[in-house]
């Protein structure tokens, strides 16, 4: 089994990143999200019918701190071990599409052999977060972090974007 971990901030081309490699490496696979518990839970809370267009980042954002805060700061990494232990049966490949903290990828790497983390970048790109969200944790958490196996620059058309993932798939393929 193979496992990618989509790094980077909001809006930064995460998911677009995820279905390139899925759909390049045309085995059985899954997309996974450390963020998926909290929506669920943000959905219950407020009502949100889970589409980006009407997301409540402030309150996904508080409502992840607080569970944090009270569960413990691996929560979501500990869902996502017990995902993958899950999964792994079923898909030749998982794609975590939504890595911001890096304890998020380090637990990953300790549980799992066969791991690729990418850092998806888009410079000079206003995602319209408030000042507020973007100093959020979840936004900054891998700023200072430089373990990553491959960083993309999200800089053109999606086209450029999978010419560029295409070259880190091969690469990647041919080191393992």
């Amino acid at each position: 089994m193979k496992i990618y971990i989509i790094a980077g901030k909001a809006k930064s081309g995460k998911d677009t990143l995820t279905n390139i490699i899925r759909k390049h490496y045309k085995v059985s696979s899954i997309e996974l999200s450390f963020a998926y518990y909290l929506k669920h839970y943000v959905s219950k809370i407020s009502g949100w019918d889970l589409s980006e267009n009407s997301k409540p980042r402030t309150l996904l954002q508080l409502t992840g701190t607080k569970i944090r805060s009270k569960l413990g700061p691996l929560f979501f990494v500990k869902r996502m071990i017990d995902d993958i232990k899950i999964y792994e049966d079923y898909f030749e490949l998982i794609v975590i599409s939504d890595a911001r903290m890096i304890s998020e990828i380090e637990e990953i790497r300790k549980h799992f052999n066969n791991v690729t983390v990418i850092r998806l970048v888009r410079p000079n790109f206003n995602n319209n977060l408030k000042l507020s969200e973007q100093q959020h944790e979840t936004e900054i958490g891998l700023d200072s972090y430089d373990d990553f196996d491959y960083v993309i620059v999200n800089d053109g058309s999606i086209e450029d974007l999978e010419k560029k993932a295409i070259k880190v798939i091969e690469g990647d393929k041919n080191e393992h």
